[in-house]
């Protein structure tokens, strides 16, 4: 079969708006410029001017998924992680919209297909590694938890002390589906969430291939950092550094008590200024601004060329999106070594990988950034950095086509 015939269906659950939903739309618009039919399947609840009473149930039955499927288990168990069971799913026609597709590709199935709707589809499936998910008890990222690989101890990340607990059962349904399932094909989209996948005990002999995320590189460019600071109101003679939205409460994994310690360094200094975007945000003060949400890439590039370096202190992290978008500003990058982010940034040309990962070794990052600023140069970012074609939309785009051909 040529691969301009191929159907392929997307498997998006939630809202489109998340980083893993755009991930995945950013390659079904890829793979539709190459001539494919791509379309996507999803079970997030969109508002229909004449049917705006089936909207609010679709949307009450939709959250109830989602909270039977994770802030459930957040709450009961004070979890500081994601976790979800996998179980439940809101989408009664799932078969009825695969019927046209010659392969499922899954980017994020809870609550739109459950771990017991998938052992009965028999067309061939690419699964996305997105996050450890699939090859866990339930959490979404590990921590310092290593049950994924052993299966033997309570869960930290549910709290739990007992070794048959929900995780324990969810580890079983898992391992005998994967170890049973000839129909799916496994894509990490970093080396470093492939290597993790490879060596758990549910993903453990599987064949899996690191194919990288797509980022739009055409909107984000370095733009002259006085002007994109005029934009902003943003001091002109500061050294500002730059972070995403981060939980404090919940999601260790993401580094909010590293952020946390880095503006109890630098919060007082007169010659360094903060700004943070998203939707989980500190006080602004004297020295720290907060974005809020912003949806505009336009705007967002102005936020990266704005600033003199990124934060990404994630503990873990399958890829890293906004750090490639922030290389594309022509911004340096300070992240932790043995992530999918540390595949992204070149040390010490388009950023500084930390070894140790501990709030000290990334400040002092930081202050490396800072007194070296002048090797971090915008123009050689977009002119010579060696990475950047790994990410563009053609080259994933054709190697995804490759491995639907391998596999039909």
């Amino acid at each position: 079969m040529l691969s301009k015939e191929l159907s392929v269906a997307h498997v998006i659950s939630g809202s489109l708006k998340g980083g893993a939903a755009k991930g995945a739309l950013a390659l079904h618009n890829a793979l539709r410029a190459e001539g494919l039919n791509s379309f996507v399947v999803n079970n997030y609840p969109h508002k229909k001017n004449n049917f705006y009473l089936s909207y609010i149930l679709n949307l009450i039955s939709y959250r109830l998924v989602i909270i039977l499927e994770s802030l459930l288990w957040v709450k009961l168990f004070k979890s500081k992680s994601y976790f979800s069971l996998g179980l439940f799913e809101k989408n009664n026609y799932i078969f009825n919209e695969f019927k046209n597709a010659d392969i499922i590709h899954v980017h994020w199935s809870i609550g739109i297909i459950s771990l017991f709707t998938l052992r009965k589809i028999k067309k061939p499936i690419v699964w996305t590694i997105r996050d450890m998910w699939i090859f866990t008890g339930g959490c979404h990222y590990s921590l310092t938890c290593s049950k994924y690989t052993s299966c033997c101890k309570s869960c930290p990340v549910l709290k739990t002390n007992f070794k048959y607990d929900i995780s324990y059962f969810l580890f079983k349904i898992k391992s005998n589906l994967i170890r049973k399932s000839q129909n799916i094909n496994f894509v990490g989209i970093s080396n470093w969430i492939s290597k993790e996948a490879i060596n758990s005990r549910i993903l453990n002999g599987k064949k899996i291939q690191t194919i990288y995320n797509i980022t739009d590189g055409e909107s984000f460019r370095p733009l002259s950092k006085e002007s994109a600071r005029d934009e902003l109101n943003l001091p002109r003679n500061k050294f500002i550094i730059l972070f995403g939205s981060i939980s404090f409460e919940n999601n260790d994994y993401k580094g909010g008590e590293i952020i946390k310690k880095v503006i109890k360094e630098f919060k007082m200094n007169c010659d360094t200024f903060l700004i943070s975007f998203g939707s989980n945000i500190l006080p602004n003060s004297i020295n720290l601004k907060n974005f809020g949400p912003i949806y505009e890439r336009k705007k967002l590039n102005y936020l990266y060329s704005a600033a003199d370096v990124f934060l990404m202190p994630s503990l873990q992290e399958a890829f890293g999106k906004t750090a490639l978008e922030s290389i594309y500003s022509g911004t340096p990058v300070i992240a932790f070594a043995d992530t999918g982010c540390a595949e992204i940034v070149d040390n010490k040309k388009t950023g500084f990988i930390v070894s140790e990962k501990s709030a000290s070794s990334f400040i002092n990052g930081i202050k490396y950034v800072k007194e070296n600023i002048e090797i971090f140069k915008p123009l050689y970012f977009r002119k010579n950095n060696k990475y950047l074609d790994k990410f563009s939309q053609k080259t994933i785009a054709q190697k995804y086509i490759k491995l639907y051909n391998q596999i039909i």
